[in-house]
């Protein structure tokens, strides 16, 4: 019985890491990027093309809602 109670932790401890990746890529994607920040074309920190885009930068602004 003891054999199938540690496969039942370790089976929730995966779970649990599983579910903390996707929160932390959910936090991570909605701190935007430098392909939505509204300085885009005027940061020097900007990457080139074809290089990976920052995420979590100090200089992000969000781009302004426009209402109707």
């Amino acid at each position: 019985m003891a054999r199938i109670d540690d496969l039942i932790d370790e089976e929730i401890n995966r779970q649990t890491y599983v579910a903390e990746c996707l929160i932390l890529l959910r936090n991570i994607l909605s701190t935007g990027d430098c392909n939505d920040c509204a300085k885009k074309n005027e940061c020097k920190y900007a990457p080139k093309p074809g290089q990976i885009v920052r995420y979590n930068c100090p200089f992000y602004e969000a781009e302004k809602e426009v209402s109707k």
